[in-house]
């Protein structure tokens, strides 16, 4: 008697390759799930195929012998019921192949996950060595400029990754800081606008476009000088008419 755990399985091969439907599918499925060790076979009865098929005791027959006459199963005679095993070199031939090539499948799946797991990884590394070099870089204004500005604004994530991709350093990024506090920091001057120069210490001015400007002005400074020394009232007169 079929027990409520009992189930049967149907591989996808069956149908595809095999083209079994029906009565005869079920019943290949169930003499294969007794032969998979390529040594046991099925010897149930009949009536026990009958309850799975819910068919007729000659519809049952009639299924074994389409499957005998197809090569699939192998039938024994023996008492009190017939063997039937699966035909191991038709397997080969036809569903074997198929649970190969879906193991190749299985492993170019488990292959694309290594590969986007990998790449999830790899952005999970990438952004946090950006967010590091933004802490690092963001810390190092406040702490010169005297100023409270946030690493985790995307604003200026945004800025500094593009400065990054430029090619920009840590070392540039702190020479800048640097440099324009010295000239616009340490003694604020006001521009011909009326706006004090320090205004202009924030990570939006300093790490922007111009940036490359000022570096090279740092460096500049950095080897006439050994130490920079800015007279910021005498700079920021010169670069009064800039736009920031």
């Amino acid at each position: 008697m079929i027990k409520s755990e009992n189930y049967i399985n149907i591989q996808g091969w069956m149908l595809s390759r095999l083209n079994l439907k029906g009565n005869q599918l079920l019943i290949y499925a169930i003499i294969y799930g007794f032969c998979q060790d390529e040594r046991s076979c099925f010897h149930g009865s009949l009536e026990y195929l009958q309850e799975w098929t819910n068919s007729t005791r000659q519809g049952v027959i009639n299924a074994l012998k389409q499957l005998q006459n197809s090569g699939l199963i192998i039938k024994e005679e023996s008492k009190p019921n017939n063997k039937y095993i699966v035909n191991v070199n038709k397997i080969y031939s036809t569903g074997k192949q198929i649970l190969l090539e879906s193991e190749e499948v299985s492993k170019q799946n488990l292959h694309n996950n290594i590969d986007i797991n990998n790449s999830i990884d790899n952005k999970y590394n990438k952004d946090k060595e950006l967010q590091d070099k933004v802490d690092s870089i963001i810390k190092y204004f406040n702490n010169v400029c005297h100023t409270n500005f946030r690493s985790s604004s995307s604003g200026t994530k945004r800025i500094i990754k593009a400065r990054i991709n430029e090619g920009a350093k840590l070392q540039d990024f702190y020479d800048v800081i640097d440099y324009k506090w010295r000239e616009w920091g340490e003694h604020p001057t006001k521009f011909s606008s009326g706006q004090l120069s320090s205004i202009y210490l924030r990570p939006s001015t300093l790490f922007g476009n111009k940036m490359e400007e000022y570096l090279q002005q740092a460096w500049l400074s950095q080897s006439s000088e050994g130490i920079i020394e800015v007279k910021s009232s005498e700079r920021l007169e010169e670069r009064s008419d800039l736009k920031f």
